[in-house]
């Protein structure tokens, strides 16, 4: 009997690692734009970027940019910042695979020239893919709608951050790294508010947000709570910023 039960756990295994290679050879690769410059002229955009496996592990801000793309209207457009998996796209962890438009950037940077009123950003890195996918959408905005104000939305969880980065304050006693060792690394914002510590997690998002943002007016609210506001200095966009809890 043990040489049948062991044929057949081996088949077993040969089964699986060909049903996982038929999943990549066959998978739906998202068709990337290769313009340089682009403009959306939709009233809402919806921005994804970096929703993958490949730097989030766990797919932590996976059902967080799930439930932003449910919130999507048929005029509403929708953006793909990806990265190259080099597996047909398996890595990039959306439903949701037929965007209007998908472009390819390492870190987050784009051209892409949005006249809408309100933007929705979910996926990426906060202090890194994100930053710089936010910081291009500011940047590319056209002059003549610097007076219109612009919406904002981050959904909390929908981005993910490396633990540490919210651990910069060592003599904080909410945090220690006790605390955090049985935990993965990679979190969404929305834990790091509600598992630890709301006031001081919205003091250091707000932190970067006006570090990125600060040539630009901007209101930056949650929950309808004005949490902070400064006048910009050179730019004079006018932002307000929600951060969306998880629903």
């Amino acid at each position: 009997m043990a040489p049948k039960v062991y044929l057949i756990g081996v088949m077993k295994n040969v089964l699986l690692i060909l049903v996982l290679f038929a999943q990549v050879l066959f998978a739906q690769e998202i068709e990337r734009s290769t313009a340089t410059s682009i403009t959306i002229d939709s009233e809402r955009l919806f921005l994804v970027t970096h929703a993958s496996s490949m730097f989030d592990q766990n797919a932590v801000a996976k059902n967080g940019v799930g439930e932003m793309l449910d919130a999507r209207q048929p005029d509403d457009r929708l953006v793909f910042v990806m990265n190259e998996d080099e597996q047909n796209d398996q890595q990039w962890y959306t439903e949701v695979r037929d965007p209007d438009l998908a472009i390819h950037s390492i870190n987050g940077s784009h051209d892409i020239s949005f006249t809408g009123s309100e933007v929705f950003l979910g996926g990426g890195y906060f202090t890194l893919c994100f930053d710089r996918a936010l910081k291009d959408i500011v940047r590319t905005r056209p002059q003549n709608l610097h007076a219109d104000e612009l919406q904002v939305n981050l959904m909390l969880d929908g981005i993910y951050e490396d633990k540490y980065f919210l651990l910069a304050d060592k003599d904080n006693p909410c945090f220690t790294y006790d605390r955090w060792s049985p935990m993965p690394i990679t979190r969404t914002l929305w834990t790091f508010i509600t598992e630890f510590s709301e006031q001081y997690t919205l003091a250091v998002i707000s932190d970067f947000l006006q570090e990125s943002l600060q040539t630009n007016t901007t209101t930056i609210f949650y929950k309808d709570r004005l949490l902070r506001s400064w006048r910009g200095s050179s730019r004079q966009q006018r932002i307000r910023v929600n951060l969306i809890p998880a629903q």
